[in-house]
């Protein structure tokens, strides 16, 4: 089916046309899988004249319903000097929490310095701990 052949339907036949066609596209893709499709190129051909139906079909609803068309807005002149300006960071977005978060934290400590901070801490809780006993003898 030509493009000439559709605009000179009418609009009640393009229906039925639209569908025999989606009609005769399920029975198509139905019969691929119970059994072989001589011509697959069919699928194809009926997809296209459907298309072809449903195009004519919407040109015809928009020459009978035009549509309203907006007033388009007045565009703002802009020289040619203008920079717009560097975005401001936010002070409460995350990034930036993220950042005094980190600049918050104490500065790391070596492996070395808290061997030397956990022997220094047993060595005070026994001293602690022994201290009564001996009070006590």
């Amino acid at each position: 089916m030509t493009g000439q052949e559709v605009r000179k339907l009418s609009e009640q036949e393009i229906k039925t046309q639209i569908a025999d066609l989606r009609m005769s596209l399920f029975s198509l893709r139905q019969k691929s899988v119970t059994d072989k499709v001589e011509d697959i190129s069919q699928f194809k051909k009926i997809r296209h004249d459907i298309a072809r139906l449903t195009t004519e079909q919407t040109a015809r609803h928009h020459k009978a319903n035009p549509a309203k068309k907006k007033a388009a807005a007045p565009e703002a002149k802009v020289s040619k000097s203008f920079r717009p300006m560097r975005p401001v960071a936010n002070p409460n977005s995350k990034t930036s929490l993220a950042k005094k978060a980190r600049a918050a934290k104490p500065p790391k400590v070596s492996a070395k310095q808290s061997r030397a901070k956990s022997a220094a801490k047993s060595a005070a809780t026994s001293a602690a701990k022994s201290a009564p006993k001996a009070a006590k003898a």
